[in-house]
């Protein structure tokens, strides 16, 4: 593999064609071509989420150009500069007029434009020295960059100013796939890279909701991963990069743009939650299904349900099968709790519920899942606070999509179904309600089992497990799956208290007994009787689409 020159490492730049093309375009006609100057075009703002390569597209499209005077500011150069921002920002602009033809790019333009009301000053200095900028004399274009464009102050947007809008939406599968190509391409001359361009391809498309940044990312980490693994065989060997390097270190990577959203999910797999068959099949046909057969559901003209409640008494695994369909499924995952989202400020509950969607969506396909949904989505006009009924309609507006929900479902689970408001169980919100009940005598049996296949259990003469399940499952009845689960945890801890000495018994003393299991199930509260009646019913069968 040869060597790329820095000239060609920059203009090198994967993805995004359309973009790189329409800057290339206004550059050339404010510009380059003969009477440049009479184009009214005063600058271009570029906007996108972070990482996505405004940056390294601007750096692309200008490195073909050698006879443009090209000036860089950013925030930091701004806080950095000795005679301060306000100073700092009038020189580049000055310098730009004086070293024509010229390309003056802010970066991150919003904190400038953001600062009307922290920094009047600064940003009406900004404002005069654009339109200070005389298309008949100046031979100068302005590039702006943000990733929050909401921030970005309307008067800034308007013509003879901030004349063109580029915007960068998330990459496609074809722009991954011209990423990842172009970043290896530029690994070191000694790496071999053993990956054909159908290989890549199904790569690119399993990367859903990487931005340019995250996959520059993956692959120095794949390349770490192949460096390792040449280290341990002889020294003298190339390093190999394969298709399984780059598959191993996309399991790894978390997509930039919803990293603060993102939460661990434990690898909670389906055949570790007990019975509830018929309902893992629903959500799996719900969500796995149309992310799966796509043209399937195209030929049959089926739309995937918006959203899926799950309703039913406490500790019945609702919160464990989300986390089963986000481990199995393999899709981004988000996870908030109703209560979380509160807040004292008007206005800040609304705006974390559109940036929850927001960044779903800019890593779709993903899963939103609302645990405890009652605490945001009861019947309005119960909260005399008003915020819960400001919550619920702006949650109401998202999942209608005013925007495209863009392959993002809503998971949702809640223990008091009969206050949530009904204007979100309508078609086109939560499609699908699906009751989990306390389980069934075989569950119970099974949930027995899972919880306690870990542990050593006292065994007969034959080698065979002394403990009773199926007789465990019975005296449970009534209890719910969490329930269980504490019965097994509680009487594992016996087994250990049970040797007065636990630091010298040694390893083959100790092990669950029947008699644990029994005195740990009559020691544990039954919650799952105390209902109050009519509460956890379950719902009438609703369509599927």
């Amino acid at each position: 593999m040869r060597e790329l020159t820095i000239k060609e490492r920059v203009i090198a730049f994967g993805g995004f064609k359309h973009q790189k093309e329409l800057l290339e375009e206004v550059i050339s006609l404010k510009l380059i071509k003969e009477q440049a100057q009479k184009v009214k075009i005063k600058g271009v703002l570029l906007h996108g989420p972070s990482g996505i390569g405004k940056t390294s597209a601007i750096e692309s499209v200008l490195a073909q150009y050698d006879k443009l005077h090209k000036l860089v500011i950013t925030p930091r150069h701004l806080v950095q500069a000795q005679g301060g921002m306000l100073q700092k920002l009038q020189e580049a602009f000055k310098l730009a007029k004086l070293r024509q033809p010229s390309i003056l790019v802010l970066e991150e333009i919003d904190f400038i434009a953001a600062s009307k009301q922290s920094n009047k000053e600064l940003f009406y200095t900004l404002l005069s020295e654009l339109d200070s900028i005389d298309e008949s004399l100046h031979n100068l274009l302005v590039i702006a960059t943000t990733n929050r464009l909401d921030d970005v102050d309307k008067s800034l947007r308007r013509g003879g100013r901030l004349d063109i809008d580029i915007r960068f939406d998330m990459p496609t599968s074809e722009d991954r796939y011209e990423i990842l190509k172009v970043h290896l391409s530029q690994l070191p001359a000694e790496t071999i890279v053993s990956i054909k361009d159908e290989d890549l391809i199904v790569i690119a498309r399993a990367a859903s909701g990487f931005v340019s940044s995250d996959l520059a990312q993956i692959v120095r980490n794949s390349h770490l991963k192949a460096i390792k693994e040449r280290s341990s065989l002889e020294e003298g060997i190339s390093v190999a990069l394969n298709r399984s390097h780059l598959e191993a270190a996309i399991i790894e990577a978390k997509p930039l743009s919803i990293q603060d959203l993102l939460v661990e999910v434990p690898k909670v797999r389906w055949d570790e939650i007990g019975g509830n068959e018929d309902i893992k099949f629903q959500v799996r046909q719900c969500v796995e299904w149309p992310l799966k057969y796509p043209q399937k559901f195209e030929l049959m003209g089926l739309k995937p349900p918006a959203g899926i409640m799950l309703h039913g008494p406490p500790g019945c695994s609702k919160t464990m099968i989300a986390k089963a369909l986000a481990t199995e499924s393999g899709l981004n995952f988000i996870a908030i709790k109703g209560p979380e989202l509160f807040s004292k400020y008007v206005g800040d509950t609304e705006k974390a519920i559109r940036e929850i969607f927001r960044k779903a969506r800019l890593s779709s396909p993903s899963i939103i899942f609302f645990d405890e949904i009652d605490a945001m989505a009861t019947q309005r006009g119960s909260d005399e606070t008003s915020v819960s009924d400001r919550a619920l309609c702006q949650l109401l507006n998202e999942m209608d999509g005013v925007e495209s929900r863009a392959q993002v479902i809503v998971v949702a689970a809640t223990n008091r179904l009969d206050i949530i408001d009904t204007a979100i169980l309508r078609p086109g919100r939560f499609d699908r309600l699906i009751y989990v009940p306390l389980p069934e005598v075989q569950a119970r049996e099974q949930i027995f089992r899972i919880n306690t296949k870990k542990m050593q259990m006292e065994n007969d003469s034959d080698g065979k497990v002394k403990i009773d399940f199926p007789k465990l499952a019975l005296t449970s009845e009534g209890m719910s799956g969490a329930e269980i689960c504490l019965i097994c945890r509680e009487a594992g801890l016996m087994a250990l208290t049970e040797n007065s000495n636990i630091e010298k018994a040694g390893m083959e003393e100790i092990f669950l007994k029947q008699e644990h299991l029994e005195k740990a199930l009559l020691g544990v509260k039954n919650r799952g009787k105390q209902k109050v009646g009519g509460l956890f019913t379950e719902s009438k069968p609703s369509p599927f689409f």
